[in-house]
């Protein structure tokens, strides 16, 4: 349907499963290798136009590009989640910012630290605030 889970318009959302799967062409799962991109296309979307969104996830970062025609002036709201992993709680963040221009991108998203390896970190962006749990949900 137009909207996912409990959120508020249309969003992206990128999760990398621990089960191998193949989605748009990608092969994921828990051996996806760190510093692989992907890319989502949002082209039906009536919330970003013309949009799509790249995910980077190196042993440093995790991080998060945005891009629609009508990204400009407007608040781009991102939130990130990641299950418990040993002694790490699970976890939710939180960010939003301003766009420029036609492209966003969002910077270090998991913080200080190195990335957590053979944990799922789920990503949503929208136009819109997002519900505190949205991205826990992990739902398309």
């Amino acid at each position: 349907g137009k909207h996912c889970a409990k959120s508020k318009g249309v969003h992206l959302h990128f999760g990398i499963p621990d089960n191998p799967t193949t989605v748009d062409g990608y092969s994921l799962g828990s051996n996806t290798p760190l510093n692989t991109n992907l890319t989502s296309g949002g082209g039906s979307s009536t919330t970003f136009v013309g949009g799509s969104s790249t995910a980077s996830i190196t042993t440093s970062a995790v991080n998060l590009t945005v891009r629609a025609s009508n990204l400009s002036g407007k608040r781009v709201y991102v939130q990130m989640w990641r299950g418990r992993v040993g002694s790490y709680a699970e976890r939710t963040w939180s960010s939003s910012t301003i766009a420029s221009g036609s492209s966003v991108t969002f910077n270090d998203l998991d913080g200080t630290g190195n990335t957590l390896r053979g944990v799922d970190y789920y990503i949503v962006a929208s136009l819109e605030p997002i519900d505190g749990g949205t991205a826990a949900q992990r739902s398309t």
